[in-house]
């Protein structure tokens, strides 16, 4: 990871957004934890049972954005509240065609999806059928170059692509859920650069990275 990319992760803090991985060693920390807190972890460990091995917390942009203008307690725990399970690929994962449980290759999904026999590294983005194309990039660019960076593309670009690739594969599915999350229409405004927050008409922009912030603070996309 760049430093501008680990710098704008770390801005963008989640609220209830962090992995549940039950894996041996995300296993071994849950287990020190529920020792540490003693019996009034109880509750917790039945949470923790009850999700998904691998699921990811999303906020909506207006719960998302009330939170960044009045970060307040009473704010953040009605957030939290509502924050739905997503999953979704990485774009580590979408430039390697990595996966993880219970999601398959990103790229086998994709091809399938748009019923195409030509090779995804072949594939540009107008070819892949998204809700648009990312301001500063062209339908004819590259798909993988482009989320490989090879094309000169920023932090927004790349994001902004695995953002519309992960929402057209898992926004309608019971597995992805994005969608209940973030609307079409919403990831749509976001394109050109510019999206003002419903609850709060707060801009934000490319120079602000808070588009950016968004996508990576509430698992849409992730380095």
């Amino acid at each position: 990871m760049n430093e501008e990319a680990a710098r704008n992760q770390a801005q963008a803090q989640p609220i209830d957004a962090q992995p549940i991985d039950l894996s041996s060693a995300g296993a071994s920390v849950g287990r020190r934890r529920l020792i540490k807190l003693g019996a009034g972890a109880l509750p917790l460990s039945l949470t923790l049972a009850s999700r998904p091995v691998h699921a990811f917390a999303c906020n909506t942009t207006s719960a998302w954005g009330s939170v960044q203008v009045n970060n307040v307690a009473s704010v953040q725990t009605n957030a939290s509240n509502k924050a739905l399970t997503i999953e979704r690929w990485s774009l580590s994962e979408w430039v390697d065609n990595l996966t993880h449980s219970p999601l398959n290759t990103p790229w086998g999904v994709l091809t399938n999806a748009i019923n195409t026999t030509q090779s995804f590294s072949d594939l540009d983005i107008g070819a892949a059928q998204l809700l648009g194309i990312p301001a500063g990039l062209t339908a004819t660019d590259n798909l993988l170059n482009t989320l490989k960076g090879m094309t000169g593309a920023g932090l927004f670009q790349k994001y902004m692509l695995v953002a519309l690739l992960n929402w057209k594969l898992l926004a309608g599915s019971v597995t992805g859920n994005i969608g209940a999350c973030l609307s079409g229409p919403q990831l749509t405004d976001m394109l050109g650069g510019s999206y003002t927050v419903p609850s709060t008409g707060e801009e934000w922009t490319i120079a602000n990275d808070k588009i950016v912030n968004y996508l990576l603070g509430n698992n849409i996309v992730a380095p």
